[in-house]
């Protein structure tokens, strides 16, 4: 969202922010300091008054929306003359979102080729802006933890799309003494009593602290068996990071395989409910 803010700032226009539950999200301080930003409402899903309030006291011209289901809202601003703009995190829309996100919308935009693919299937013809490298991300601190090589693992809240298990037990089978693990995550990891690991959970304030951890590695892995938005992967090419990763779209998409990192292979299988497959790699491939 910053990211999409800087764009029209940059072009000279006038940007809002509405921010959909205040406990989830930081508001004026770190990341999002700053005017013009509105906390909308102590619930995730909020009434189309709030919706429509917000756009007429800021004399919206057009509103940007990430992964937002409420349709019904989103359409009575569209009725107001407002241009609606969204994207999904495309794994999780399916085939009964789409009639309603026709209405609601003026465009649907996707990142990846997979992403646009899909939604040609489902009878949407989204516009296509290929991900991009945001400029302040050239921009974070790089210092080098030692001479060991350091490889870097994003693990996030661990969900099943991470590989969480198979990546610390590849890494555990490669008997190198100069390598180490650095997982980020908000969750404990069972690191199998490999003392190269290294964990740290819990949530970073600032997004120029996360990238300052990033930085200080030197390959970044992130085998996942599908991915959305797959935000960590500009990060490691901004930060000129080698990538390993799964073989399978979109992650293929940010990487050529024996240039920009390698390519790990796969086999699909079932997992999402609305049909997409997930690619699940063996544990030796990885190693």
């Amino acid at each position: 969202t910053r990211y999409v803010r800087s764009i029209f700032d940059e072009a000279g226009y006038n940007t809002h922010i509405l921010v959909r539950r205040a406990e989830m999200q930081g508001t004026n301080e770190g990341d999002w300091a700053g005017d013009n930003v509105t906390i909308g409402s102590q619930k995730y899903n909020m009434p189309a008054s709030t919706y429509l309030n917000w756009a007429k006291e800021n004399n919206l011209d057009v509103c940007f929306f990430d992964q937002n289901y409420q349709f019904k809202a989103i359409k009575s601003m569209r009725s107001e003359g407002v241009k609606t703009i969204g994207r999904f995190v495309w794994e999780q829309f399916g085939e009964e979102h789409v009639s309603l996100a026709k209405t609601a919308f003026d465009t649907v935009y996707s990142l990846t080729k997979s992403e646009h693919d899909r939604y040609s299937r489902l009878g949407i013809n989204s516009t296509f802006v290929k991900w991009g490298i945001h400029p302040s991300l050239f921009l974070a601190e790089q210092s080098r933890r030692s001479e060991n090589i350091w490889f870097y693992y994003p693990a996030g809240y661990c969900s099943s799309r991470k590989s969480v298990k198979e990546t610390v037990k590849a890494f555990s089978m490669v008997k190198r003494k100069n390598i180490r693990l650095l997982i980020s995550s908000q969750k404990p990891i069972d690191t199998l009593g490999d003392n190269r690991i290294v964990v740290e959970s819990g949530n970073v304030t600032l997004h120029s602290e996360f990238h300052k951890k990033m930085a200080s590695c030197d390959v970044c892995i992130i085998p996942s068996r599908w991915e959305g938005l797959g935000l960590a992967f500009v990060e490691a090419m901004a930060l000129k990071m080698p990538i390993i990763t799964t073989d399978y779209p979109p992650m293929s998409e940010y990487v050529t395989h024996g240039k920009s990192g390698l390519l790990v292979k796969n086999t699909l299988g079932s997992g999402l409910p609305n049909g997409l497959p997930v690619a699940n790699i063996k544990i030796s491939d990885l190693a």
